[in-house]
């Protein structure tokens, strides 16, 4: 694990690190395989990216984080810190069904569409950003 700053706990780091794999994962998979064979693969990547990079922010603020995979629920108690964040994780709610749902047989039924997973990586592309940005990480962070 890089030492981002001395100041950060190793959970935020440790969180932002995991958001971090999987927005790479889920970039290289959506970029590098077929799309078709790849699209519940890289929605539960955005999903997980968005995710973790919320519970990263939520621990740098000592928010207690519930067992969820709720981004709406997740969400709320940062709006109460960044109220300027409504927009942005009001898509990320979208997110959520990514979750679960899209790792059984039960998905064999959902008709994910392509256009979809495209939307949802860059949402979660855009999570993962905005939440980075509003840590102090140190000059070895490469977000």
């Amino acid at each position: 694990m890089k030492a981002w700053s001395c100041s950060l706990s190793k959970l935020v780091q440790q969180w932002f690190l995991l958001a971090r794999k999987d927005q790479r994962n889920a970039e290289f998979n959506w970029t590098h395989q077929n799309k078709n064979d790849c699209k519940e693969l890289v929605a539960f990547l955005s999903q997980q990216c968005a995710e973790k990079s919320i519970k990263g922010l939520m621990q740098y603020h000592k928010i207690k984080i519930d067992k969820t995979h709720d981004l709406a629920k997740l969400s709320f108690e940062l709006l109460k810190i960044y109220p300027e964040l409504d927009s942005l994780l009001n898509q990320c709610a979208s997110l959520s069904p990514y979750a679960v749902i899209i790792r059984y047989p039960d998905a064999l039924d959902i008709d994910l569409k392509t256009e979809n997973t495209d939307v949802a990586l860059k949402i979660a592309t855009e999570v993962y950003k905005m939440m980075c940005s509003k840590v102090p990480f140190g000059s070895g962070f490469d977000a």
